[in-house]
């Protein structure tokens, strides 16, 4: 294979030693092939001479072999004397071609010395070595795949664009089909290859609004990400794989099997994405959208919407109970627990997550309200008229006191949780020993989080669940979810949104991975439209690299590089975690002057061409050109704010850049057909929903709570309470069916 892992690092520029050798060698190697000639000549001259002394003189040397070496003088000498002479000039003519060959050879050496010279004077790439990528660089790098993350397709697409729209504002891209295709054949346009890569890491798209983002990158992924197809798996036990490295996987035992499945997770403001890819989608795997606000289509026509309830996903285990709770607490209140207000939103994490896990385990809460509206709620209980609580503290003793009733907090199966309700007793009692004034702030620091769950419509798609996150760990199959939001409820509902990514990528890294395996069977993909509007995830920046080791990767879509700089600062860790950078025209200065430097310089060859003489002759005495390497980025920031509005720059890690063109995907056979399918109707999507894991195990353990047989003699003693409140737990799943 060959190694050209150093093709962009630069070299130490040629010694003079060079230049002397060359320079040396030009006059040494000529001047010998001129000698050798004319001694090849006089020793012909002297044989047909018949060595005469008086012609050619006396042998400069005798050999030991007897063999004479004669003067070359005689010979120049004699030709001159008798050039003329009839008798004389044919040996003197069969004497001269080894003089002529030996002055052609040395004419042919001066040659090459300049052009030695000239070579020498090539590009050595002293300032840089960048260039842009070919093909052949993006399919040494796996991004020419057939199915995955759409980054745009290769440079000879016949992508144009032109600015229409009434007010000359809106870009419009369109796919130029030949005249033969269009007229004669009557095919549709044929489009490039795709530029893209199977999704295993993650990718970022730089692309100002109204760019052709949706059309050229986010659509098309949501059309192409996570098709399963059938491919051939290959026996990697085999001997071949073992000593060849694949090199002989033909010849190794193969079988066909069901490639590609992928799951994704859709920041949707709008429902755009969802409208446009959902009903292909849904062919394949299950949708389900998550529409809190309960937006209609373009079309006036109900989305409908699922609902998830993260507080059901707290395990009933004595070790793992308070963890997943406190994480609840962690992703409200970690990011203002430094600074003056660290006292009040360390105390506010502290009692949160003891009302959490009170409200998950309390024996006197139905599951269906086992919510975080209800959390909000318990921490607007009144305060007791006869209790000397500050009424400004909102919550007061009765809250604390109903934390540390004796018995409350309970298992699934109804059996007591004492560790559990010790620890909500000592977060009580850490509260209760505030003054009230601080308490009134902790809790009015609670408030201001959870404020949106004040929401009817919140409320109602968080009060229960019909899919767990744990369903895209343990299916077989892809889920799409859609967090579909209108923009301008965005500012309003992101914490809501924030809590569930956090949650779910918290879920997903849940325990240990190798570099032979990762944790999802189906690889899970975030992506993550107009991703700054979302607010700060510390959880991605921090972790997105280690991510991808469990099968969660990113797609992750901004306006600008200063957006992200602006909310996780100079030093982010994105780029360095998101190996595809893919590029648009960008908007801002500061952007395109980053990106140029990130794109790199190149050496080129300067020429400087000299001339001496009178400006009033007819020529110049002489004229002289020399050359010397300047540097020279290989697109400067005013080139890249003027890239055509068709085209992206793809940035991959080791890889030189590459230019390509956008897709359009409404134009592109490969996509046009599959876009915008009719999406199911909410109840037929909800038949599939309850095929997940999750809803097998609660129609199992339903049926197991009503059977009679499945209870052994110790627990038909448990009270009617404790078996009804098991199927109210699962009831959900008969009032979808």
């Amino acid at each position: 294979m060959k190694d050209n892992n150093e093709e962009f690092s630069r070299g130490d520029p040629d010694r003079s030693k060079k230049f002397f050798l060359v320079s040396a060698a030009g006059i040494i190697i000529p001047l010998l092939c001129v000698t050798v000639g004319v001694f090849m000549s006089t020793q012909l001259f002297a044989a047909y001479m018949n060595y005469d002394p008086e012609v050619i003189g006396d042998p400069l040397k005798v050999l030991s072999n007897g063999y004479r070496i004669y003067n070359p003088v005689y010979f120049i000498l004699g030709c001159i004397k008798y050039f003329g002479d009839e008798d004389f000039s044919d040996y003197i003519f069969k004497s001269v071609p080894p003089v002529i060959i030996g002055f052609v050879v040395a004419l042919i050496t001066y040659m090459l010395r300049g052009v030695l010279f000239a070579g020498h004077q090539k590009n050595q790439h002293i300032y840089g070595t960048a260039r842009w990528a070919h093909i052949k660089d993006l399919i040494r790098f796996g991004l020419m795949q057939k199915y995955g993350i759409v980054c745009g397709e290769t440079a000879n697409a016949p992508v144009t664009y032109k600015i229409g729209g009434e007010n000359n504002d809106k870009l419009i891209l369109h796919l130029k089909n030949s005249v033969w295709r269009e007229y004669i054949t009557h095919q549709p346009p044929k489009a490039g290859r795709l530029v893209c890569h199977s999704g295993a890491t993650n990718t970022w798209v730089i692309a100002p609004t109204r760019s052709g983002k949706g059309v050229g990158c986010i659509i098309p992924t949501l059309l192409n990400y996570g098709v399963p197809y059938f491919g051939w798996t290959y026996d990697k036990k085999s001997f071949f794989f073992k000593a060849f490295g694949g090199a002989f996987k033909f010849l190794a035992k193969k079988e066909k099997a069901i490639k590609g499945r992928g799951s994704v997770i859709v920041f949707d403001p709008k429902g755009e994405n969802w409208e446009a890819t959902a009903g292909f989608r849904s062919r394949f795997s299950t949708c389900l959208p998550f529409n809190p606000m309960q937006i209609d289509d373009s079309h006036g026509k109900p989305m409908g919407t699922v609902h998830y309830n993260p507080i059901h996903e707290i395990p009933d285990s004595k070790s793992d109970a308070f963890a997943w709770s406190d994480m609840f607490g962690e992703f409200f209140f970690s990011q203002n627990d430094s600074g003056e207000n660290a006292f009040f939103y360390k105390n506010a994490r502290d009692i949160f997550t003891a009302v959490i896990m009170h409200v998950r385990f309390s024996r006197e809460i139905p599951s269906k309200e086992k919510t975080f509206t209800r959390v909000l709620e318990i921490f607007s209980m009144p305060p007791e008229e006869s209790s000397d609580d500050d009424p400004e503290g909102g919550t007061g003793a009765a809250m604390l006191r109903k934390l540390r009733e004796d018995g409350i907090h309970v298992h699934d199966d109804g059996t007591p949780f004492p560790e559990i309700h010790k620890l909500i007793s000592d977060a009580a009692n850490r509260s209760e020993i505030m003054t009230p004034k601080e308490r009134a702030s902790v809790y009015s620091t609670v408030f201001s989080e959870l404020n949106n769950f004040q929401d009817p419509l919140i409320k109602e798609c968080t009060s229960y669940s019909d899919f767990s996150v744990r369903d895209f760990i343990e299916s077989g199959n892809g889920i799409s979810l859609y967090l579909i939001i209108p923009y301008n409820h965005i500012k309003r509902i992101s914490p809501l949104f924030r809590l569930l990514i956090n949650f779910i990528i918290r879920v997903f890294s849940d325990g240990a991975t190798n570099a032979n395996s990762q944790k999802l069977s189906v690889p899970c993909t975030f992506v993550l439209d107009e991703f700054p509007v979302l607010g700060k995830f510390e959880e991605i920046e921090q972790n997105a690299g280690v991510l991808a080791g469990y099968g969660v990767t990113f797609l992750l879509v901004s306006q600008s590089l200063s957006q992200i700089v602006k909310l996780y600062g100079e030093h982010h860790a994105f780029l360095d975690h998101c190996k595809n950078v893919v590029l648009y025209t960008p908007g801002k200065y500061s952007d395109a002057k980053e990106f140029s430097e990130a794109i790199g310089n190149r050496s080129v060859l300067l020429d400087n061409i000299s001339a001496s003489g009178n400006r009033h002759e007819a020529g110049l005495r002489s004229v002289s050109l020399s050359s010397q390497e300047t540097s020279v980025s290989l697109i400067s920031p005013d080139e890249l704010m003027k890239l055509e509005f068709n085209r992206f720059i793809l940035l991959t890690q080791g890889m030189a850049p590459y230019k390509g063109k956008k897709v359009v995907y409404y134009e592109d056979p490969r996509f046009s057909r599959i876009a915008f399918l009719p999406i199911p109707e909410l109840e037929h999507l909800m038949k599939r929903v309850r095929n997940l894991p999750s809803n097998k195990k609660r129609k199992a353990a339903v049926s197991a709570a009503i059977k009679p047989d499945a209870f052994t003699a110790p627990e038909i003693k448990k009270s009617s309470e404790v078996q009804i409140k098991q199927i109210q737990d699962t009831e959900l799943y008969f009032m979808e069916a």
